[in-house]
């Protein structure tokens, strides 16, 4: 069935009967009905009253002027193979009649009343008739309704290939890049805006045409459905027809969808439970009409469907919503008091059923919800086609549930239903007891850190006093090599050394107080340069062995050779690295002093160029001794050698035999730090 508005101000119905009607729809009175050879499906109108009837079947082309009726069968009985069925017709606002088929467009001009088509197509004794077929048209091309513009051209949709505009006879292309890969869908026009936006109907959702650019609303957009067959605008909004029903939403929605200021369109929905036969079918065109009263016409399979816009929208109301009760652990909270506050008692929040009921004359099996709790545990919200929910383990606070019933059109009522309720929290729950428990907790990790922390304390002392010890020992047995080789000079000189073969002209003149105090002084000095950070330096170390010799050797009858490197860097060491060194060197020259009877001691010191490292060699022409004693620890001293080579980290060698003298030769990196 299809519709449409004469300039008379009727409408103008087709279908499958053998008939087509005209009446006034702003009069009640009988319509007027033509009866037709053949049944038609589409009609229009032209301006001078002629009204046309086609069938898409058979291609008959009924015509009907006054009280006379002239069928025209088979118009395209020329071309039948490149035609095809009929899909529209249409008198132009110049008067020609354009019929659209299947697979090509017919334009006739002129039609004299009375003539057949056979006399048209055929007689050239007819003046001022003129057809056309439209044969540069793409090959293949299925074609799908047609509808004029203000300014006079056609437009025809087409299956999977776009729009075609019809305009001073020239054809052009418009190709919708969404819609050339599905060959299968189609692009109807459907009419035109006020503003010019040109409607396109199709299976994938409703399409908009303007300045040359394709847009598509589809059910992702907002869309109740996917298909739509009739589009038109009134009363501001946008009211579209499809197979399930009447569709409608705002047009400011619509354009700022289309300017992407937002992604979805809000339309609400009337269907068979709100007066509308059923929906209306894509192939029959023109689906819907507007008459002059601004009343909207929908054809469908049932019937003509007509309704006042402005008063569908300000009927539309949205069901009311009521909470009824509320069942907390098995015991009934009745919510009649809209003021009421209930209180749950600790442990009436394990579950919590909330019943409610919405109250709807169109279609109340249609009717939804959607409920959304608030409170401590943060947000719970969804939808349900049930009058009741239930919610589990609702944490102790203050909650609110707020419950909206939503029509089966679309409507939402707002602010919907809503109530507040305590639950109270079980003794563990409590903020007291939670304070408690978490002051408890960090008692114990308090107790544990100070335990942790005397421990550590009681270690670090421990290993303090393990390197004061291991610091004690170092100096009392630095003590001891000092002042045994200075007690040893000392018996030396004072002749208390056990040797009584020595001439009164060896032995040393002077007070033997003074010569303590001489010996103690010295002591004192190499202590003082031990511990002088400002003697950490090669050179001063070299500098300091070349005087102690001299001044160790002095008043012995041990003579002293010296072969020290001219220039010594200042390389940086550490005080225990050089300290270590010259013990070393005290306690070999005291072992020279005291076991050798040499009469001549030489010590060399040399720098390698290739790496940090010093050559210490000292060397005497005394008795000398086996090597098979050097094996021997505390063998004449040279365990303490040994021990001082290994915390300097060196190398040592000692070479000796009997009245041959003994050499002792050591190899340390000048590293700035002896081993502990």
């Amino acid at each position: 069935m299809s519709i449409a508005s004469l300039n008379n101000g009727h409408l103008l119905v087709g279908g499958r009967r053998h008939q087509m009607v005209e009446f006034d729809p702003s009069q009640r009175g009988a319509p007027r009905a033509y009866p037709l050879r053949h049944p038609g499906a589409f009609v229009t109108g032209s301006s001078s009253g002629t009204l046309y009837s086609a069938a898409p079947q058979i291609g008959h082309l009924s015509r009907q002027s006054g009280t006379s009726q002239t069928t025209f069968i088979n118009p395209f009985s020329r071309v039948p193979e490149r035609m095809g069925d009929v899909s529209q017709a249409i008198a132009a606002r110049d008067g020609a009649l354009w019929i659209v088929a299947q697979h090509g467009i017919l334009r006739l001009r002129g039609l004299p009343d009375g003539a057949s088509v056979s006399e048209i197509l055929m007689s050239e004794l007819a003046p001022g008739v003129s057809t056309r077929f439209l044969d540069d048209l793409p090959s293949g091309l299925a074609l799908l309704g047609l509808v004029e513009a203000a300014d006079g051209a056609i437009w025809i949709g087409s299956r999977g290939r776009g729009l075609f505009c019809i305009r001073e006879d020239v054809v052009e292309h418009h190709p919708d890049p969404n819609l050339l890969p599905l060959s299968e869908y189609s692009c109807v026009p459907l009419g035109f805006s006020d503003d010019g936006l040109l409607w396109l109907g199709s299976e994938t959702g409703l399409g908009v045409f303007q300045k040359g650019r394709f847009q598509w609303l589809r059910t992702t957009n907002g869309l109740p459905e996917s298909v739509v067959s009739a589009a038109t605008e009134a009363a501001g909004h946008v009211w579209l027809a499809g197979h399930r029903g009447l569709h409608v939403f705002p047009r400011t929605q619509l354009d700022d969808v289309l300017a992407g200021r937002r992604t979805s369109v809000q339309a609400l929905s009337l269907g068979v439970s709100d007066g509308l036969p059923s929906g209306c079918r894509l192939q029959y065109q023109p689906a819907m009409t507007r008459s002059a009263d601004g009343q909207l016409w929908l054809a469908t399979p049932r019937g003509l469907f007509s309704f006042d816009p402005a008063e569908v929208l300000r009927t539309l109301r949205p069901p009311p919503v009521t909470l009824d009760s509320l069942v907390a652990n098995g015991r009934a909270i009745s919510l009649a008091d809209t003021a009421a506050h209930p209180v749950l008692a600790p442990g009436e929040g394990r579950v919590v059923e909330f019943n409610f009921s919405s109250l709807s004359h169109r279609s109340p099996e249609r009717v939804t919800f959607h409920y959304r709790l608030n409170g401590p545990g943060g947000a719970v919200e969804s939808q349900t086609a049930q009058s009741h929910v239930v919610l589990t383990h609702l944490a102790p606070g203050l909650h609110s549930f707020v419950v909206q019933a939503r029509s089966g059109n679309g409507l939402v009522s707002d602010p919907g239903a809503r109530i507040e309720f305590e639950v109270r929290p079980r003794f563990y729950e409590r903020s007291l007891f939670i304070v408690a428990v978490a002051l408890g907790g960090l008692g114990l990790v308090a107790g544990f850190v100070t335990v942790r922390v005397r421990r550590v304390r009681r270690e670090a002392a421990l290993a303090q006093e393990i390197r004061v010890n291991a610091e004690r020992h170092r100096i009392a047995q630095d003590m001891h090599d000092d002042l045994g080789a200075g007690l040893v000079r000392l018996a030396w000189l004072t002749g208390r050394s056990g040797e009584g073969d020595r001439s009164a002209a060896e032995r040393p003149t002077g007070a033997w107080p003074d010569l303590v105090a001489q010996e103690l002084l010295r002591s004192l000095d190499e202590t003082v340069w031990a511990v002088n950070p400002a003697k950490d330096r090669l050179d001063s170390a070299v500098n300091y062995l070349e005087s102690w010799m001299r001044r160790f050797f002095a008043q012995t009858p041990v003579a002293v050779d010296l072969d020290l490197p001219a220039r010594v860097p200042a390389t940086p060491v550490s005080a225990e690295w050089r300290h270590h060194l010259f013990l070393f060197v005290k306690e070999a020259s005291s072992n020279v002093l005291k076991h050798s009877r040499a009469t001549q001691v030489k010590l060399e010191l040399r720098l390698k160029d290739t790496s940090p490292e010093l050559e210490l060699e000292l060397s005497d022409n005394g008795t000398g001794f086996s090597t098979e004693l050097a094996a021997k620890p505390g063998g004449n001293g040279l365990g303490n050698l040994r021990r001082r080579a290994t915390e300097l980290g060196g190398t040592l060698e000692i070479t000796s035999r009997p009245e041959a003298g003994t050499t002792v030769r050591l190899e340390v990196s000048i590293s700035g730090r002896a081993s502990r």
